[in-house]
């Protein structure tokens, strides 16, 4: 009896301990699981520190990129406000003529034009003034050198150079046969070429660069018998484009070089129809004319205006951002060129461009209000619309106000 009974206690016994080990192990496994609930809910500091810097790390490279962008997207927007009329006067995305004032107002387009695309000299001074650097200080200065007395035509300090020093470019990748030819110093330009620069190379080639030759440069300054010796003696391609399709005639036509324009049509056969990657034409070209090269109220763009209109060039035509020569020449505010449009070519200003604006707007964009008035005064299809059914009326006294709409050319 009591063998049997103490092994019983002794099995109740280990039964118990048994039972206390798998509710402490129950227990234990709850008590985890609420810890992980818990730091879940209330994560460690160490936790919050790192989820902090891994966050901060994120942020800073999103502006920093976004700062990228924007950088970039204005040096090319001012690029393309300086030379190429394809592009709006004004960012497509802004509606509001305060936001582009005040868009303006904070780059400073003449500062900013100056500072970011530094058209080439046209006078020595200049291009003393304004010679660019390059990364090491005897490249700088050898290529400095180089460009600089190419643009001034000095052929004799030229030769004391090594063909190394000459081959360098700025940092727009020009090398000094552009400088020599868009100053117009045809015997510097004629030593490079014999010396071994291309007559028809674009320089470096970058991301950035336009890939423009020594003839653009040439014809954009009038620079003719620069032009001349290009196209007949070193070879060059009468009709060379850049990397946004511009081509030496369209750079003549913008600065106004009439000779320069009919000597590339009629002695090379280049298209004055052409267009290019911003379907901007010769006739947008001549309407961003600088004023000091389109006379007062751009009086001086009228004949090669009326050139190009006899080679069968449409006034008419629209870009890609829906502008026409008449938002153009609003824009340069050439109220001469404007009332030409108007006179002979029919254009008034009836249309709007792809951000909304009437020539009338653009003009009051530009800073010209004068002639942002005469277009809403004179230019405007509304007023000639008026004027025609007050010409009808006139011939037609009985016409009754029921066919007003129908001769406006209304439904």
């Amino acid at each position: 009896m009591w063998s049997h009974s103490k092994l019983a206690t002794s099995s109740s016994s280990s039964a118990t301990v048994g039972e206390r080990a798998a509710r402490t192990t129950v227990r234990l496994t709850c008590s985890h699981r609420r810890h992980e609930r818990r730091e879940r809910r209330d994560p460690p500091a160490s936790a919050i520190a790192r989820k902090s810097i891994y966050l901060s790390i994120s942020i800073y490279l999103s502006i920093y990129l976004s700062i990228s962008l924007l950088l970039n997207y204005v040096v090319e927007y001012l690029n393309l406000l300086d030379e190429v009329p394809g592009a709006p006067p004004f960012p497509p995305d802004h509606r509001q003529a305060g936001e582009r004032g005040a868009i303006k107002g904070w780059f400073g387009q003449g500062f900013c034009r100056a500072l970011l695309s530094p058209r080439l000299p046209s006078s020595p001074s200049d291009a003393a003034r304004r010679m660019p650097t390059l990364a090491g200080a005897a490249g700088a200065a050898l290529s400095a050198s180089a460009c600089d007395l190419a643009a001034a035509g000095e052929l004799d300090a030229l030769r004391q150079l090594p063909l190394s020093a000459l081959l360098l470019t700025d940092k727009n990748g020009h090398t000094a046969a552009h400088w020599a030819a868009g100053s117009g110093q045809l015997p510097a330009l004629e030593w490079l070429i014999a010396a071994g620069l291309e007559a028809d190379g674009v320089g470096r080639v970058s991301t950035r660069s336009k890939r423009r030759r020594p003839l653009h440069f040439a014809a954009r300054n009038g620079q003719l018998e620069v032009v001349r010796h290009l196209c007949e003696v070193a070879g060059a391609d009468p009709d060379s484009r850049d990397s946004q399709e511009v081509s030496p005639f369209q750079l003549a036509v913008w600065q106004n070089w009439l000779e320069v324009a009919q000597y590339l049509v009629e002695r090379h056969g280049v298209d004055p129809k052409q267009l290019n990657v911003f379907a901007c034409g010769a006739q947008h070209w001549l309407g961003t004319t600088p004023c000091e090269r389109a006379g007062p109220e751009g009086v001086e763009l009228l004949p090669t205006a009326r050139w190009l209109r006899g080679y069968g060039v449409n006034f008419h035509a629209v870009q890609r951002q829906g502008h026409s020569p008449l938002h153009k020449a609003s824009w340069g505010g050439h109220l001469a060129f404007c009332r030409w449009l108007r006179d002979e070519c029919g254009l008034l200003d009836d249309a709007q461009d792809r951000g909304g604006n009437y020539a009338a707007d653009v003009a009051d964009m530009g800073g010209h209000v004068a002639l942002a008035a005469w277009l809403r005064a004179e230019g405007s299809g509304a007023r000639a619309r008026s004027l025609a059914v007050l010409a009808r009326v006139q011939h037609k006294p009985e016409m009754a106000v029921s066919d007003w709409p129908r001769a406006v050319g209304c439904p």
